[in-house]
């Protein structure tokens, strides 16, 4: 898994209230993601090949049985989400593996350097899914108001 090694940018948004929710569903996500952002890639292949990646990396190191099969069990159903709101090379953009359980969402920026264009993609985001955005240091409350004006239910 070295290529995916430090991936995460330490930024995440998550559901609110943990663990009692509500969370969204993988298929209502990307329906609200596809409909806030200007480029949004949805990526059902490299989502199995990062799933592939875990495991093989957990049948190396001979990792207990309960989690191989949760693993293998993540494959055809993690997705890895791309979204920005400006064309080109050095437009800023996050990207995050989705698996069923969507209670949280890992966040990697690019291009390097972005990160403060970055975070406000990961803002808006968790806005979007009336989620929380968090850092390091704690979560930001998302606007409650702004998911459900987009006819969203939480």
């Amino acid at each position: 898994m070295g290529e995916w090694s430090g991936w995460e940018s330490g930024d995440s948004v998550g559901m609110p209230n943990w663990p009692h929710g509500p969370t969204l569903d993988q298929h209502e996500i990307l329906r609200r993601v596809a409909a806030a952002y200007r480029r949004v890639v949805i990526d059902w292949t490299e989502g199995d090949r990062w799933v592939d990646a875990r495991i093989a990396a957990w049948e190396k190191h001979e990792g207990p049985p309960v989690i191989l099969a949760a693993e293998r069990a993540l494959r055809g159903r993690t997705v890895l989400v791309s979204v920005a709101d400006a064309a080109g090379p050095g437009a800023a953009g996050v990207r995050f593996y989705m698996t069923p359980d969507t209670a949280s969402l890992d966040l990697h920026y690019e291009p390097p350097g972005a990160e403060p264009a970055c975070r406000e993609l990961g803002r808006k985001l968790a806005e979007v899914l009336g989620y929380e955005f968090a850092t390091d240091d704690g979560p930001e409350p998302a606007e409650p108001s702004a998911a459900a004006d987009r006819g969203g239910s939480s």
